[in-house]
């Protein structure tokens, strides 16, 4: 399974919402489930589900389905970077 499709299945549970939602085009407060309060337990969430640490300065980028999935690919090429190195 591909990362984008991960994130949407790990969003769908998270938010409790149903399938049908055009998660491309979501973001905070497009949905009532998805709250200024939410986003931090989602973005706590986000790092243990994906094994990543968001910093403050990449809070901005969390704010809607393609941000997040934009830092998870960046984040993920950075380890794939280390590893490699290693």
């Amino acid at each position: 399974m591909d990362l984008s499709n991960s994130l949407k299945i790990f969003l769908m549970n998270f938010f409790n919402e149903p399938e049908q939602i055009d998660w491309n085009n979501m973001g905070i407060n497009m949905i009532s489930a998805w709250d200024s309060l939410r986003h931090i337990e989602l973005l706590m969430a986000l790092e243990s589900e994906f094994s990543i640490k968001v910093t403050s300065t990449e809070v901005d980028q969390t704010k809607t389905f393609k941000g997040i999935l934009n830092l998870l690919l960046n984040k993920n090429n950075v380890k794939s970077n280390n590893s490699s190195m290693n």
